[in-house]
């Protein structure tokens, strides 16, 4: 009886367009886990977003501090604190502040070791201090966090890709501190735009960061939420929004 088998040449077209339905798929399934990320991040915003109301709602509708820190009387160990940890009891959640679509990990805090994928606006909730929701007039314009990340000061000065927002992603370090700071801060150095002289602190480069391929999942002071184009967030080249632009996202005025 003869034996039936595939030829090469059968062979070689079934892998050939096992091949190309590889090519077409993978980068399907990419973009289908990249958008699941953002998903999943949108969701962290949203639930921290909800965390800081639920503190306003317990304090006299203040936004938690930033951050603060003070010597602990009569004893001499320092007490300090940042606003995911206030909002912490309303949560109950680490790993909440770590974006999915980040590579920088959050840890646990412990002293000296803040950070945190998502920063508050500093205008709000600047370091020890917090301002009110009564002195917010336009809660749904007005950022509350966002995606952030620490970037790099000694490459931005002498690069031209701090011109372009959706660019900085290449120069973050690490995950923030506490706080995101909005463009009505950023000033000129140089010839470079978005470009502050550094502080020993780095708080002038904790900034947006457009983690979800240029997009930044934001959270409002009203409680929605949404993904949003770094470059929209940031405003207008070059210089972003300011204080008394009507489209500006970050100011409380």
């Amino acid at each position: 009886m003869q034996r039936c088998a595939f030829t090469l040449i059968e062979l070689l077209v079934v892998i050939a367009i096992i091949a190309i339905l590889a090519a077409i798929l993978f980068p399907v399934f990419s973009q289908a886990k990249s958008a699941a990320k953002q998903t999943a991040c949108l969701s962290n915003v949203k639930q921290l977003s909800l965390g800081v109301t639920l503190y306003q709602n317990d304090n006299d509708d203040d936004f938690p501090m930033g951050g603060w820190q003070y010597p602990n009387y009569p004893d001499t160990a320092v007490v300090s604190s940042r606003w995911y940890l206030d909002v912490s009891p309303y949560i109950k959640n680490v790993q909440i502040r770590n974006c999915p679509g980040s590579s920088f990990k959050v840890t646990d805090q412990t002293t000296w070791n803040w950070n945190s994928d998502y920063g508050i606006n500093s205008s709000v909730a600047p370091w020890e201090d917090a301002e009110n929701a009564s002195d917010v007039h336009s809660p749904a314009s007005l950022v509350l966090l966002c995606d952030t990340a620490q970037y790099d000061y000694a490459t931005f000065p002498t690069s031209t890709d701090n011109l372009d927002p959706s660019l900085w992603r290449s120069h973050a370090t690490g995950p923030t501190d506490y706080q995101v700071n909005g463009p009505y801060i950023f000033y000129p150095y140089t010839d470079y735009p978005y470009t502050d002289p550094a502080d020993q602190w780095g708080n002038t480069f904790r900034r947006p960061y457009g983690v979800h391929h240029g997009f930044v999942n934001v959270g409002f002071c009203d409680g929605h939420s949404k993904s949003m184009d770094i470059r929209a967030l940031i405003g207008p080249m070059p210089y972003g929004f300011t204080l008394n632009d009507s489209r500006n996202f970050w100011s409380n005025h």
